[in-house]
C-alpha cells in the first residue's frame, strides 16, 4: 500500500506524519517538498519539516545549542538569537503575562517591578543575570543599536553568553 499526500499547509502535514509514524516505522515515511530548478522545472527534495514548523523560540533554542556543540553557524545569528530565546523562554514560562511587544529590557522591568501574588515574582532572581545578557545581546539588535551590523563578535565572549542564556532556560536560576 502507498498513501501520497499533497498538501500547502507544512503544519497540517507535520500533524499527519506524526499520527502515521504511531504505528508506521519511521523508515516507511518518506516526507519531501517540490524545488523549483533549471528552465523552470520542479523536481523533489527532502524536508526537515520539524525544522521547518519550529516556532522563533524553538530555532534560536536550536541554534545556540548547535553552537556550543561546536557546529559552526553565523556568530552573528548566534548572537542575534540570545534575546529571542530569552524571551520565548519568559512567554513559556509565564503565559499570558509578557506581552509580546515589549523588548527585552522592558521584559526584565517587568518582572522586577512584579508584586505578589504576581507569579512573575519567581524569576526576579535572574532579572540580574538577564540584564547582564541583554546588554551583551543588545548590541546585535538594531531596536537597541543602530549599527549592530558593525559590531565585532568575538567567538569566546558569545560562547560565554550563550551558556550563560541556555543555562538560564535549563536551570530557571543562575
Amino acid at each position: 500500500m502507498q498513501l501520497i499526500v499533497l498538501a500547502h499547509d507544512i503544519h497540517f502535514l507535520r500533524h499527519l506524519r506524526n499520527d502515521v509514524l504511531r504505528d508506521t516505522h519511521p523508515n516507511d515515511v518518506k516526507c519531501l517538498k517540490l524545488k523549483a530548478v533549471t528552465n523552470r522545472y520542479s523536481s523533489f527534495d527532502d524536508i526537515d519539516m520539524d525544522n521547518e514548523c519550529e516556532s522563533a523560540y524553538f530555532k534560536s533554542h536550536r541554534l545556540l545549542e548547535e553552537y556550543r556543540a561546536g557546529n559552526a553557524t553565523s556568530s552573528m545569528e548566534v548572537a542575534r538569537s540570545i534575546r529571542p530565546m530569552l524571551e520565548g523562554y519568559l512567554h513559556r514560562r509565564f503565559p499570558g503575562l509578557i506581552n509580546g511587544g515589549l523588548l527585552f529590557g522592558q521584559v526584565i522591568e517587568l518582572i522586577n517591578n512584579a508584586v505578589t501574588p504576581c507569579p512573575l515574582i519567581f524569576a526576579q532572581n535572574i532579572t540580574h543575570e538577564l540584564n547582564e545578557i541583554n546588554r551583551y545581546a543588545g548590541q546585535y539588535h538594531h531596536d537597541t543599536n543602530p549599527a549592530a551590523d558593525q559590531v565585532e563578535v568575538v567567538d569566546s565572549e558569545l560562547l560565554s553568553f550563550v551558556d550563560r542564556a541556555v543555562n538560564v532556560v535549563h536551570a530557571g536560576a543562575v
